[in-house]
């Protein structure tokens, strides 16, 4: 029995309760047991699971019955210390709470349901044609791009990768952080996968987005719902407000206009100076200490990179707006890409520091471990394709 239904029940009885209230021990003990016996005889009779239904009923039945019972009060006469004039006030205050009652019933009913249902669309967006192949080639690295004509193209990535790309939601992101998504068998991260798909028209990232989820849902019968919850945050702070870490500067270029890579955030033609991500060009690889950067980037822009890495959202808490340049060591959490085939990497061996140790001391920031809300997307089912 649920929440709802209990404190409705609950209701019933307290009004009964009042209404008996100063009658001889014979009626009322008669009276509330009629009462009783028939919430027993509702509840066995509504066993249907529709809990927000059920409450709903309950309490309009109750509210409906008042006038009665308060009429089966009058007649009996013997009004006891509860006047006539008093009781019906008191009855129509309790009717109005048994509606607030289940009008809040009925919206919680509706939330539980909409969080509980899968994620589904009607006439949801498709491309003209696509292509999924397994990719057994046993290399380590992929790699994806989304070219102009509404045309998609991944390259050796796990489909994990593609599922938290497809159903992320905010444009700016690359995709979902590993912890944001759960469930699902192991073979969603062993596994690799060539994708080709094209909608023969340019379309908006989000749409693009759309039609890579109903490319899942027909070849992988992939089965999916988002749920909210509390869950292990970074609140992203200055740690030595109001000052900025020594490597940490406002960048000089207009990053508010520049068109960016929708999925690397990179300006098209440049390297730099407006949304980069990657090797620091300040740095030699190979040199003492090896170096991370960022170009261009909003706070929140580099929040969102670093959730991928940290796996936990990371909020932006800093109060700093426009664009930043930032260059910090490669840490334990952000590892640095592979040398170029046929070359060492000088870095093997090497203890790398923690970007918890890191970001304070050369960017100026922090990251403090909470809790907040969150919502995490879950795999409910997902198969193997059928290779064209």
């Amino acid at each position: 029995m649920s929440f709802w239904l209990r404190a409705a029940i609950a209701c019933v009885r307290a009004w009964t309760r009042l209404y008996t209230s100063g009658l001889p021990p014979a009626v009322r003990n008669r009276r509330r047991a009629e009462i009783d016996s028939d919430l027993w005889e509702w509840c066995a009779d509504q066993a249907s699971g529709r809990r927000g239904a059920d409450v709903v009923h309950l309490l309009l039945r109750s509210v409906c019955g008042m006038p009665d019972d308060v009429a089966w009060r009058v007649e009996l006469g013997a009004l006891g210390p509860v006047p006539h004039r008093s009781l019906t006030l008191i009855g129509q205050t309790l009717g109005a709470a048994f509606v607030l009652c289940a009008i809040g019933a009925i919206h919680v009913d509706a939330i539980r349901k909409q969080s509980a249902v899968p994620f589904a669309r009607t006439n949801p967006p498709a491309f003209e044609a696509a292509s999924v192949k397994v990719n057994r080639s046993g290399r380590p690295n992929g790699d994806d791009k989304v070219l102009p004509g509404g045309r998609y193209i991944a390259e050796n990535l796990p489909l994990i990768y593609l599922i938290r790309f497809a159903y992320e939601r905010s444009p700016r992101s690359r995709g979902l952080a590993p912890a944001d998504a759960t469930g699902g068998p192991a073979w969603l991260m062993s596994d690799r996968f060539d994708i080709n798909a094209t909608a023969r028209r340019d379309v908006p990232l989000t749409e693009l987005r759309l039609m890579l989820q109903t490319l899942f849902e027909d070849r992988f019968k992939l089965k999916v719902h988002f749920e909210a919850r509390e869950m292990p945050v970074y609140r992203m702070v200055l740690a030595r407000p109001p000052k900025l870490g020594s490597q940490l500067t406002r960048t000089s270029a207009d990053c508010a206009s520049a068109p960016l890579d929708p999925l690397r955030g990179i300006a098209p033609g440049e390297g730099y100076p407006c949304g980069y991500f990657g090797p620091s060009p300040n740095f030699k690889l190979g040199s003492e200490r090896a170096y991370q950067a960022f170009r261009g980037m909003t706070m929140e822009d580099f929040g969102l990179r670093l959730h991928e890495f940290l796996g936990r959202p990371v909020i932006d808490s800093t109060g700093l707006s426009g664009y930043f340049d930032g260059d910090f060591e490669f840490t334990t959490e952000i590892v640095m890409p592979p040398p170029p085939p046929g070359q060492a990497n000088p870095y093997d061996g090497r203890v790398l520091p923690s970007i918890f140790s890191v970001l304070p001391q050369q960017l100026g920031l922090r990251l403090d471990s909470q809790r907040g809300p969150g919502e995490l997307l879950v795999i409910d089912r997902v198969e193997h394709p059928k290779e064209d």
